[in-house]
């Protein structure tokens, strides 16, 4: 991130030798001490956080490895402090303005510089900025950042525990994760996690800008702009805004003469070419280069990533209840995705890189939505620009979740500020479709008895949800239309709690019946909402993971060692209850984790699969969760080295163009049913075979499929099976043909526990250093294919294979391998030896 903040600006300076406004970054040679110096740790460079440098520098083993988080909580209790020296020269020191800002300081910290407090800041989530040009000297200079413990603030703030329903978390601005959640450890981070230096101003600075799509009718687009000019003097100045497309063909240019003040204008751009998500076209993008002068010198220079596009929430009332979809330049479309959490514990620790490859791996699985869970933190630049040019859409929560929220003024303000930084930054983006004010706690206030369990009067309880109100259904309400961003608000997700009948036919839901209700994974058949927005089921991560985290693998999943990287207090206990109920149970750790990753992806994908064959009455199906903070055991995709689990190969499959979907229906019924995305399927053919695990054909069923686009194709498959032959030794194939690609469901009659399922006789064949060739004797289910060294990526795992057939598969090897470094395990093998280990 860094590196990539640096270029820009070096290329502004290149491009524009006479610029008049620039940045200085001081990221490097700081210092890193305690208050009574016991720890003090030189050369340091920011981004940094305490913990992390700690562990570098060998004070403390990693929180993670080992489960040291559990150790190391008294980091977080105390005070720390950062300091460096910095020389300012005459050229520098003769600008008219200099700014310090300082991007997620965390949390509670006070900014010295020459010994004068120039900034107090109270909040990881803002920006902060201070006039400095009084305080600066030529030559040396030395700069102070103090932070203070969070919990000691509050208490010497509120002088007593804080009476709301989620205590500290509540007050401090600050990412609610880090707090311990069912999925992340507690770990109280500090330090300045974020860029931090000066800036140089002569005349005029461009602040808050805005760029959006107002309308869009026909071949022509309007689009508006705000912005404000800041200046150091009284003069008039030239302004140049300019737009181009993605080859660099200028489609709008003008210059106007501008003033101190708030600027806004409108303009056309005729026959754009619109930003549309994965799957319904191209993320068409533009870019908007401003520039301020006066004279011949460059005050500001600005360049913008924008695209166009018109985004419609539809809520009508039909006959059941009231939609909840979203429209894209006039088209409706499915939201198919998942839930993000921040990838790190440690705010600094995860790069651009990382963020990126985040976007791509949600992409590769048919993704066209992320959801930004309130209880992290706004992504940084990289993410939305990721999801930009991936043409993935973003619903993006505000940082509120779970909790209620003080009334006191000066937490008020200072979160209205950090919700128009915000929305002023990332509402630039194309990707951004919807803000939500807050995650759960809407249904939390009227579903969790928080009134009661805090021992609330009816007085302290009116008073609380009226700031609730206040915050989220004004406040932000207020804020968005005054910066006219043009983003569609739905103030709590979701808008009913999972017990509630009206949370399946109003709005999105999160449906938990799965999981917390502890109901059976056929549960997600019968309650799909209009738009569901959570739900999911836990898995381990892949057993390579605790090579990096533990001192030996040599654990069973029980282990205390490993029970501390479950955070679900009954995590376990409901894991190897569901195993009980679909597959065998085995011990053993690495046997353990590939059950529980194929139970995960069985359960998820039955969800999956009822909501997409559901539209148009659902019209959204986002998982529970895509990645995780910390090598944990959870609801990820991913797990946190974004290494693939089983559910996102099956994942790949369900969200294809094409997918078929074959389950029983409330009859006893076999129902089949296909469908292409946006397209039609003309003269597409569907053939089904039931056959036996030795390969002998039960039934063949032959059909030629024509539908409109979008439109479900659905039959009745005859349940001559039940009579004819052993359910238990036979399954049934469908496979759609396409334009000339294949896709394929298998499903089976009974639970995978109950399958006779011969042993596996696998052969692998080397092709070469990016192929290899899989072949089976028998009938093969849930073929994982790993190695000891974790050097090797299969774009395929999890595979089922018919008797006597061969597939081959992509890889990808971070060295060379040779073919007998290639393990694997199978539902047959478990089946045939499946053991029981005393942990």
């Amino acid at each position: 991130m860094l590196k990539q903040i640096a270029i820009y600006f070096l290329i502004a300076l290149v491009l524009n030798g006479n610029a008049q406004c620039l940045k200085r970054f001081l990221h490097s040679q700081w210092n890193m001490f305690n208050n009574d110096s016991s720890i003090f740790i030189k050369c340091i460079n920011i981004p940094a956080e305490v913990h992390a440098v700690l562990a570098e520098h060998h004070y403390i083993d990693h929180p993670f490895k080992n489960s040291t988080v559990d150790s190391v909580q008294n980091i977080g209790a105390t005070n720390w402090n950062f300091s460096t020296t910095f020389e300012i020269n005459e050229s520098e020191l003769k600008s008219n303005k200099i700014l310090f800002f300082a991007e997620c300081l965390d949390t509670y910290a006070e900014v010295i510089l020459n010994g004068v407090t120039i900034c107090s800041a109270t909040n990881f989530f803002r920006t902060w900025t201070s006039s400095v040009k009084p305080y600066l000297h030529l030559g040396k200079n030395t700069l102070l950042l103090k932070f203070y413990a969070p919990a000691n603030v509050l208490q010497k703030t509120l002088g007593q525990k804080p009476n709301l329903p989620e205590g500290e978390r509540s007050w401090i601005r600050k990412p609610a994760y880090q707090f311990g959640w069912d999925w992340a450890p507690k770990l109280i981070t500090q330090g300045p996690q974020g860029v931090l230096g000066l800036q140089f101003i002569h005349k005029a600075i461009l602040e808050n800008i805005s760029l959006h799509t107002d309308t869009l009718i026909n071949t022509n687009a309007i689009l508006h702009s705000h912005f404000k000019l800041t200046t150091e003097t009284d003069s008039v100045f030239q302004l140049n805004f300019k737009i181009t497309d993605a080859q660099a063909s200028c489609v709008f240019d003008t210059i106007f003469k501008a003033q101190a003040g708030d600027i806004d204008f409108s303009f056309q751009i005729k026959n754009p070419k619109l930003w549309w998500p994965t799957g319904l076209g191209l993320p068409n993008m533009y870019k908007a280069f401003i520039t301020l002068k006066t004279d011949t010198k460059i005050q500001d220079y600005q360049v913008l990533h924008f695209g166009i596009r018109k985004v419609q929430w539809i809520q009508d009332f039909d006959s059941v209840g009231q939609t909840f979809f979203l429209k894209i330049n006039g088209k409706p479309c499915f939201a198919r995705g998942a839930n993000i959490v921040p990838p790190h514990s440690i705010y600094s620790k995860a790069n651009d890189t990382l963020y990126r490859y985040m976007v791509k791996a949600a992409k590769s699985l048919n993704m066209n939505m992320l959801r930004v869970w309130g209880g992290g933190f706004y992504m940084p630049d990289c993410f939305y620009q990721a999801c930009d040019s991936n043409g993935i859409m973003v619903w993006h929560d505000f940082m509120f979740a779970n909790a209620m929220y003080p009334s006191d003024s000066s937490f008020l303000l200072d979160v209205e500020q950090e919700l128009k930084q915000q929305i002023q930054r990332i509402s630039l983006h194309p990707s951004l479709v919807l803000w939500c004010g807050n995650n759960e706690i809407d249904e939390a206030w009227n579903n969790w008895s928080w009134s009661k369990q805090m021992h609330y009067n009816a007085i302290d309880s009116a008073q609380i949800y009226n700031t609730y109100r206040k915050l989220f259904h004004k406040k932000i309400p207020e804020i968005l239309a005054t910066l006219k961003t043009g983003i569609f608000y739905h103030p709590s997700s979701p808008q009913y709690g999972w017990g509630h009948k009206e949370s399946f036919l109003f709005g999105d839901s999160h449906y938990w019946g799965v999981w917390w209700g502890q109901q059976a994974f056929s549960s997600y058949r019968k309650h799909i909402p209009r738009f569901s927005s959570e739900f999911g089921f836990q898995g381990m991560p892949n057993f390579s993971l605790w090579n990096n985290w533990l001192n030996s693998t040599q654990h069973f999943y029980s282990s205390s060692l490993l029970r501390s990287y479950q955070k679900h207090p009954r995590g376990f206990l409901w894991i190897s209850k569901y195993l009980n109920w679909y597959f065998p149970m085995d011990t053993s750790l690495k046997h353990f984790t590939y059950l529980t990753q194929i139970l995960q992806r069985d359960g998820v994908l039955e969800a999956v699969y009822a909501q997409r064959f559901a539209q148009p009455y659902c019209m959204g199906s986002l998982i529970w969760q895509l990645n995780d903070c910390w090598p944990s055991v959870s609801w990820s995709i991913y797990d946190f080295t974004l290494k693939p689990k089983a559910l996102a190969y099956g994942l790949k499959n369900a969200w294809d163009d094409v997918a078929i979907d074959i389950y029983l229906d409330s009859l006893q019924q076999l129902i089949l049913k296909t469908h292409c995305w946006y397209s039609p399927l003309q003269h597409a053919k569907l053939n089904v075979e039931c056959k036996t695990f030795n390969n002998d054909i039960v039934f063949k069923m032959n059909y030629t499929i024509t539908t409109k686009a979008s439109e479900i194709y659905s039959c009745t498959i005859r349940p001559g099976y039940k009579t004819t032959c052993d359910s238990a030794n036979t399954y049934l194939k469908a496979t759609v043909k396409y334009q000339g690609k294949s896709y394929t469901q298998f499903y089976f009659f009974k639970p995978p526990k109950q399958l006779k399922l011969k042993p596996d006789d696998i052969k692998i064949r080397y092709i070469n250093q990016n192929t290899i060739e899989v072949y089976s004797k028998n009938f093969c289910k849930d073929l994982y294919l790993y190695d000891d060294l974790n050097v090797l990526q299969f774009d395929q795992n999890y595979i089922t294979l018919e008797p006597g057939c061969t597939k081959k598969i992509n890889l990808r090897a971070s060295s060379k391998f040779k073919i007998e470094q290639i393990r694997y395990i199978s539902l047959n093998s478990i089946l045939q030896n499946s053991h029981h280990e005393d942990p």
